[in-house]
């Protein structure tokens, strides 16, 4: 039965390239249909932790905590439905913000953890590996803030592009695989 797996690695695969390649030729409507797809998620998320919230038995704990995140995810579900376009500039600005924050938090474990910790973590002359990793963070972050449009743009061309590099190696495991039945017996 696993001999069987190549084809469907294969056809995973291709399938992975043809997306990658509409990801490449359709990066707008790309964003756009992902944002909806995100809403609705979000909203059959949030019905979910509703019903789970209510049928849950009186006197659990944190039962109300369920509803209530379902209620907020129902919320931003909407938003992201009938918005897509704020919902958009939403988590871009919320991506810079976050690469700035990790940038910082590199940097300070960088210059603050003892040599032990930092050869244990970053490894023999890791530390540079840090300092530069949570520097270009930072850039990376302002350069969002400044720039969110073409960063959508330059995000949805190198997701398109990783995608087809992950699927020509799907692909190519798969079909590689389809002589190695003997391996697997």
């Amino acid at each position: 039965m696993m001999e069987d797996n190549w084809v469907w690695r294969l056809i995973t695969g291709l399938m992975l390239v043809v997306l990658g390649l509409l990801l490449l030729t359709y990066p707008g409507i790309t964003l756009l249909v992902f944002i909806e797809l995100f809403g609705l998620f979000m909203i059959l998320l949030g019905v979910m932790e509703v019903f789970f919230g209510v049928s849950t038995p009186r006197g659990t704990a944190h039962r109300w905590l369920f509803a209530l995140n379902g209620f907020l995810s129902i919320i931003i579900g909407l938003i992201a439905v009938s918005l897509p376009e704020v919902t958009l500039i939403a988590i871009i600005y919320l991506l810079a913000a976050w690469a700035m924050v990790w940038g910082i938090f590199e940097l300070a474990a960088a210059f603050t953890a003892s040599e032990d910790i930092n050869l244990h973590v970053y490894g023999h002359r890791g530390r540079w590996f840090a300092l530069i990793a949570g520097f270009l963070a930072i850039v990376l972050g302002i350069a969002i803030f400044t720039y969110p449009e073409a960063t959508l743009d330059v995000i949805v061309l190198l997701f398109g592009f990783m995608i087809i590099v992950v699927g020509l190696f799907t692909a190519f495991s798969g079909y590689h695989s389809r002589n190695k039945k003997k391996d697997w017996t």
